[in-house]
């Protein structure tokens, strides 16, 4: 019987008390299995649609990337962007803001998941030209725009974006090119200096900025510029880079980085950036999948030279 599946014996003569006692038992394990198997499907159910919102969050937050890069002749750009397992807050973007200039910016909202993407929808928004109202403003004089200057639209964003409202801060780098002269206008928000490799094989961070977006203005953005020549490319990156660690736990570290960043002197933006992926990911990690999203822009100005 017990072979059959039976759960419970006693033996002759029995008790009437004990018998009742033991059928009262096995009652209410029966019912607190049948309680528990509810629970975990539900359990299952909520995973199930748990896993479908972050699907969903991870695609919304590729759409942000930009379709394709902007056609100039005088710079090259391209990214690689390898989001985690879990929903990050990484977005970048390129745009042209007028006929001479463009803009662009890496960011990085605090967090994983839903929360963290909902507001790098919501910041991706702001920057937008389309939709966004902080980039350029209308002025009476003609061209009838001005475009904006990145420590001006670090201090919008941190007004907008105050951290007891959203419960989540960010990180970003903007900057603004002007294609004719070479000139490089930024600022950064607590996020890793962008780095210039210069045509000569030198690495300049720049330094230039102020603390994480949603601190209330306690520190003025400070704004850098610098020139830039033919064959200059700039990197513009999150943490989940130099932080990335292989599969015995090893981080890659800033200096590790930036080694990988100055052995691409004399290569397009496409082929500096895919290079460097791949020396994290394959090279060092040996295919160990990243522990924070993994972003990095390029921009590479050609100027009338190249």
């Amino acid at each position: 019987g017990l072979e059959l599946g039976g759960r419970d014996y006693i033996t002759k003569p029995f008790n009437g008390g004990e018998l009742l006692a033991r059928i009262r038992t096995q009652l209410e394990i029966s019912s607190l299995t049948e309680q528990l198997m509810k629970v975990n499907e539900d359990l299952r159910r909520k995973q199930i649609l748990l896993e479908n919102d972050l699907r969903a969050a991870a695609e919304i937050q590729k759409s942000f990337l930009p379709p394709e890069p902007p056609e100039s002749k005088l710079i090259e750009v391209a990214w690689q962007f390898h989001p985690c397992d879990a929903v990050g807050g990484d977005i970048l973007n390129i745009f042209r803001l007028d006929e001479d200039h463009f803009g662009f910016y890496v960011l990085d909202v605090s967090g994983h998941g839903v929360p963290a993407a909902m507001v790098t929808a919501s910041v991706h928004q702001q920057l937008h030209l389309s939709t966004g109202m902080i980039l350029k403003k209308s002025i009476n004089a003609s061209p009838h725009y001005e475009i904006v200057s990145p420590s001006e639209v670090l201090t919008n964003l941190d007004k907008n974006y105050p951290l007891d409202r959203f419960d989540r801060y960010f990180t970003i780098s903007y900057m603004i090119l002007n294609t004719q002269s070479g000139q490089i206008l930024y600022s950064s928000a607590g996020h890793p200096p962008p780095l210039l490799l210069r045509n000569s094989g030198e690495l300049l961070p720049l330094k230039e900025g102020g603390t994480i977006i949603g601190m209330g203005g306690i520190i003025p953005f400070e704004e850098g510029r610098i020139q830039l020549e033919p064959g200059d490319i700039l990197f513009l990156y999150t943490d989940g880079l130099p932080e990335y660690r292989n599969r015995e736990g090893e981080f890659l570290s800033d200096k590790r980085f930036q080694t990988l960043l100055g052995e691409q002197k004399g290569f397009s933006a496409k082929e500096a950036t895919e290079a460097v992926v791949k020396a994290v990911i394959t090279n060092f990690g040996d295919g160990n999948s990243p522990q924070d999203d993994i972003t990095l822009l390029a921009v590479r100005y050609l100027g009338n030279s190249i």
